[in-house]
């Protein structure tokens, strides 16, 4: 088999634009910054108590991240009226971490329709998404 070789060659400034023309900004990793709340926060928005949210988290229903020894803080975007969005508990359960599920719920996806699959969720796409997020990790 012979291929076609490497293609022409080009100056620096043309290649940085080639470049510019496919490449697509990827905010995935913006998240944290502006959705997180923290667990006392979290439980007076959604109007439930502490222990609630808790128990959510111990029993996975709710994907929460570390802050420190003794407290968490919550994604805002997995709630909604004041519960857990549905099927998020089945998705997150193909993930080893928290912070990877959730990078992965908040990153637009071929297998969802090209949206965030936690917007998938929200509109009830639930089995999409855990066939999506079962998956997720066959190519890594």
């Amino acid at each position: 088999m012979k291929g076609s070789g490497l293609g022409p060659l080009v100056s620096l400034e043309e290649g940085k634009a080639l470049l510019d023309e496919i490449t697509v900004d990827d905010d995935s990793t913006d998240w944290a910054a502006s959705e997180l709340l923290a667990a006392d926060r979290m439980a007076e928005k959604l109007g439930i108590s502490a222990a609630t949210l808790d128990l959510w988290r111990d029993g996975g229903t709710v994907i929460a991240f570390r802050k420190d020894a003794h407290e968490f803080v919550y994604p805002e975007r997995q709630f909604e009226h004041s519960r857990p969005i549905e099927g998020l508990d089945r998705v997150a359960a193909y993930f080893p971490f928290p912070a990877e599920a959730w990078e992965w719920l908040v990153t637009p996806n071929p297998y969802t329709d090209s949206a965030a699959p936690v917007d998938r969720l929200r509109s009830g796409h639930i089995d999409e998404v855990v066939r999506a997020a079962e998956g997720a990790n066959d190519y890594q």
